[in-house]
């Protein structure tokens, strides 16, 4: 049995699929070209950043893989090596930091050349699930 708190667990695996979804969106990589560079049917990509299939280290390292993009730094920015987390903000300056330096350094063919990010809207943020309405209760006797 683990000691973290359920709710320490899903803030974490929430905030690594942020900064996932973020780093794809940033390199310009459509869903379907990861789920194709990664081997994955269509959509399974999709799937994992909205929050629908369970995010695993391994999807971490494959979409890594698929978008031309270090582990080591990905890991650095969900957790910085200092006792102080970097707020929500913070982190995608730094995101937007290290895109304008690879654009200026050397980049592989397909690779985006966005250098801001929109803020990735966690599961709390956006609301209830979109999958279908609720349907009416029946009424006791009909």
């Amino acid at each position: 049995m683990s000691n973290a708190p359920d709710s320490l667990v899903i803030e974490e695996v929430e905030r690594a699929r942020s900064l996932l979804a973020a780093m794809v969106r940033m390199r310009g990589v459509p869903l379907q070209d990861l789920d194709q560079r990664t081997g994955h049917q269509r959509g399974y990509f999709s799937q994992i950043l909205k929050g629908r299939l369970a995010l695993r280290y391994r999807h971490i390292i494959e979409a890594l893989h698929g978008i031309n993009f270090e582990p080591a730094t990905f890991f650095r920015l969900l957790y910085p090596p200092s006792n102080d987390r970097l707020s929500e903000a913070d982190l995608y300056r730094s995101l937007s930091g290290l895109t304008a330096a690879s654009a200026s350094g050397s980049r592989t063919e397909g690779e985006g050349d966005q250098t801001t990010l929109e803020p990735v809207k966690g599961p709390a943020a956006r609301g209830k699930s979109k999958r279908g309405k609720a349907k009416p209760k029946k009424a006791k006797g009909s």
